[in-house]
């Protein structure tokens, strides 16, 4: 099955129930699956689902398994949120990697997302085991004036495609 829900993605400008991590911490995750899937409430959400292999937080201790959701729309906010994903997660720094990324990276971005969320038979998916860093920060949405987790993710791993 071909998906298409990451159209425009690399234009973008910078379920299950899963236990989140907590606001205002630094985490190290191993991946173990990303996968789309319609929330209960009706959107489509992007999944990452990992295994913590260093944390700043007592509630989220080395082993646990924690998740981090996206909702896929708008996309307005869902795009650069999923960008700034795929780069940490193929070991790139939008800050330091700009040139290259646009290069070789945003071209090829919707692909690389479908592909990512795909299961292939025996293979597994092409990011299970990859590390990434995520700071989280507490912050009150503009909008709904809810609290609100902000993850900033950032590469730990070797760069792929480089």
């Amino acid at each position: 099955m071909t998906m298409d829900l990451f159209e425009g993605l690399s234009e973008a400008k910078l379920f299950e129930n899963g236990v989140f991590l907590q606001p205002d911490h630094d985490y190290k995750i191993k991946v173990d699956r990303l996968l789309v899937k319609k929330a209960r409430k009706g959107f489509n959400a992007f999944i990452m689902e990992g295994t913590i292999l260093s944390s700043t937080s007592d509630k989220d201790p080395v082993g646990a398994k924690r998740s981090w959701l996206q909702k896929m729309e708008p996309t307005e906010t869902a795009w650069p949120a999923l960008k700034g994903f795929f780069y940490a997660l193929l070991g790139y720094s939008f800050n330091s990697d700009k040139e290259f990324l646009a290069a070789n990276v945003d071209p090829q971005l919707k692909a690389l997302a479908n592909s990512a969320v795909q299961d292939a038979g025996d293979k597994p998916q092409p990011f299970k085991g990859r590390t990434i860093g995520v700071r989280t920060s507490g912050i009150i949405t503009k909008a709904a004036q809810k609290p609100f987790t902000r993850h900033d993710f950032y590469p730990t791993d070797v760069k792929l495609g480089g």
